[in-house]
């Protein structure tokens, strides 16, 4: 939790673009969220009246749906152009205080320290930082403030349809990251090191080639990095499989919730204590309401190699 503070206090410089950027993004989720339902409820309600017969006004529907896409594709452009903005500002300023730190060392210091080391911080580490508010803090701030408005809306129609809505929410917003951040956790620091050994140990093979053509090592030392190679590979693997598997978890609890609103609805559908249009409506509501949480798992499997790397960024830096 100390790391985790540590990265937001790098953000201050950044925090007006940044807090801009959740904003563009809350709003492009309700507006997307929005326009789903209420697309869903019109296009019921325009076959109903060509079945029917009756007439409907729908100049109206029509023209909220125009704006709400309207909202969206503006809101995604803003927040696209804001939030990497912001993310290159930082990933800037982070550099600048790597090389000013880097500057004030003398050449003791510097000669404890690996080269390819060094170049590992400012390639590997450094990026990985860049993540941080893309990836992990703005899909925080998105389901934080979009959760409790779009459960106050869904409550209005039905609490029951809320309540199955807000439980797959919370399973794949909070029960699923966090079982992955255990998982992912104990192994975060094997992938960063072995990448830091991985790059020190090409360094050493190509600046040492001559050295160890004289001595005929170069074998021994060609099969060290391709057994570091492996188990670096193997960790890249781990986490992708679990974001493959997080993707599959997360789209089974979003079909089994708005399966779940459905057989909640027809009966009040039949009894007729809800119009017919909304059954189409609440469903696309509750399909598309799992947009404001589904990065989330994505998120807790970045963290850990962030805040690894702010560790070693903070440490030496």
């Amino acid at each position: 939790m100390k790391i985790f503070f540590r990265l937001l206090a790098l953000l201050k410089p950044q925090l007006p673009l940044m807090l801009l950027g959740a904003l563009l993004s809350v709003i492009t989720v309700l507006a997307n969220i929005s326009l789903l339902a209420i697309s869903g409820w019109f296009i019921t309600l325009m076959a109903i009246a060509g079945t029917t017969g009756i007439t409907v006004n729908y100049f109206t529907p029509a023209a909220i749906i125009r704006f709400l896409a309207i909202v969206r594709t503006a809101s995604r452009y803003g927040e696209r152009l804001v939030t990497h903005n912001a993310t290159f500002l930082l990933l800037s300023e982070i550099r600048v205080n790597m090389f000013a730190t880097l500057s004030k060392l003398n050449n003791v210091d510097l000669a404890m320290s690996r080269s390819a080391d060094l170049v590992n911080r400012l390639q590997n580490d450094v990026d990985v930082l860049d993540k941080f508010y893309l990836n992990i803090l703005l899909p925080m701030l998105v389901a934080l403030l979009s959760v409790p408005i779009i459960m106050v809306f869904m409550a209005a129609y039905n609490a029951n349809v809320a309540l199955i809505c807000f439980t797959g929410i919370l399973l794949i917003g909070v029960v699923l990251p966090a079982l992955l951040s255990i998982k992912l956790n104990k192994n975060s620091h094997k992938e960063t090191q072995l990448s830091a050994q991985l790059r020190a140990e090409l360094s050493d093979t190509l600046t040492g080639l001559r050295e160890l053509s004289i001595y005929q090592a170069g074998d021994d030392q060609i099969s060290k990095c391709n057994k570091l190679n492996q188990q670096y590979n193997q960790q890249l693997y781990n986490r992708h499989k679990a974001l493959a598997n997080s993707d599959g978890l997360s789209l089974l609890v979003v079909q089994l919730a708005m399966l779940g609103a459905i057989v909640t609805i027809v009966p009040l559908v039949y009894t007729g204590a809800m119009v017919n249009v909304e059954l189409a409506m609440l469903s696309l509501f509750v399909l598309a309401s799992f947009e404001s949480v589904l990065l989330l798992p994505n998120a807790f499997i970045e963290l850990p190699n962030v805040l690894k790397a702010c560790l070693l960024y903070t440490s030496d830096a």
